[in-house]
């Protein structure tokens, strides 16, 4: 696969400069819809700690990044053994496939463009499947098109909740899979899964449920909407750690990371107040959303979601005209799977949701 510089830059929300220079509109300040991060501001312990960085910053962090292993330890159970550190967990997907150099790799579509990347970056042949939107996620793996092609591969890519329709399979379902294909390795992305109301039944971060062909990717970015720190992990199984230990370069984490995800670890009320809004908001967003004539919404349990119009010969229209009213929504053009005219939002306060919604309902005819 081959992908230029261009193409990168539109490759991830965040970048509102580039439909700017698309669509030949002045650049403005605006409202970023297409982040999927908390709305949340950092816990204050947080907020606290910054005078104390300039100290951090003169000494070199762990070699491992132990202070963001403590996080999982703290909040999960998860013994620092069955966890690698990163600089977020993008990272890590990097680096599990240059280090396992898989040769044939499935991603079912849609999904995240750099399950597909990083695995043309191990060298490894991509196979892929459709998943229909709007399907039960377990029931998509119990089927009959996934399993023939999850037969042909070494690995598969899988998001749980899924990016960027907010899809969720469950823990067990996944766990089942890992037991009936004892030789394919799993690798789970659950970057989101904090953000669900309750996200036991789909967790994977649980000690018991390490398996030695599991790997799962987890990031403290967008949970805490701290995207321009990056913290991440790969949690596995003790064994399989162990063997990736040993090719992973030392100092991965930085000091200043480090220092905050053990600070995290210690701010459950966080949670608490992060879930209790998202639950509101979603159910007054929702609502709105789906009364716009002329837009499709696929329900999710996550803090986006993904719309889609229904006469896509308005999407560059409609983008254009949010863009001109300061709200920059998520392009989905570069999702393979994706039927024309998706676009997808991220939750941002109420009152910013709210003027969202109006704008669609002008813009959409």
């Amino acid at each position: 696969m081959s992908q230029t510089v261009e193409d990168q830059k539109d490759a991830h929300g965040g970048t509102p400069s580039v439909l700017f220079q698309r669509y030949g509109i002045e650049p403005r300040s605006v409202i970023d819809f297409s982040v999927n991060l908390s709305p949340l501001e950092l816990p204050e312990s947080i907020l606290a700690l910054w005078n104390q960085l300039p100290q951090r910053i003169a000494h070199y962090p762990s070699t491992d990044g132990a202070g963001v292993k403590a996080y999982y330890t703290q909040r999960f159970g998860l013994d620092a053994d069955c966890v690698i550190a990163g600089n977020g967990s993008l990272e890590l997907m990097y680096f599990l496939q240059r280090v396992q150099r898989y040769q044939h790799v499935l991603v079912p579509q849609p999904a995240f463009h750099d399950y597909q990347r990083s695995a043309c970056a191990g060298g490894a042949q991509v196979h892929s499947c459709q998943r229909p939107l709007g399907q039960d996620y377990d029931a998509f793996l119990c089927s009959a098109p996934f399993r023939e092609a999850l037969a042909k591969v070494d690995a598969v890519f899988l998001g749980s909740p899924n990016n960027p329709d907010g899809a969720t399979a469950s823990a067990d379902c996944i766990l089942d899979l890992c037991a009936q294909y004892p030789n394919t390795h799993f690798l789970i992305d659950q970057a989101f899964i904090q953000f669900l109301p309750i996200p036991g039944r789909a967790s994977l971060l649980n000690p018991q449920h390490l398996r030695p062909n599991l790997f799962v990717f987890h990031s403290l970015t967008k949970y805490y909407a701290i995207a321009g720190l990056r913290i991440g992990s790969l949690i596995a199984h003790p064994e399989s750690i162990r063997a990736l230990s040993q090719v992973r370069e030392p100092w991965s984490v930085n000091s200043v990371a480090e220092t905050i995800a053990t600070e995290l670890a210690t701010c459950s009320t966080y949670d608490t107040a992060l879930r209790a809004w998202l639950a509101t908001e979603s159910q007054h967003f929702d609502a709105a959303l789906s009364k716009i004539p002329g837009i499709q919404l696929y329900p999710s349990a996550t803090n986006f979601r993904l719309l889609r119009l229904n006469d896509p010969s308005q999407y560059d229209q409609v983008l254009t005209e949010l863009l001109q009213q300061g709200q920059h929504v998520r392009c989905c053009k570069n999702f393979p799977g994706l039927p024309a005219g998706c676009f997808r939002i991220g939750f941002q306060a109420h009152d910013a949701n709210q003027a969202l919604v109006a704008a669609l309902q002008k813009s959409v005819s």
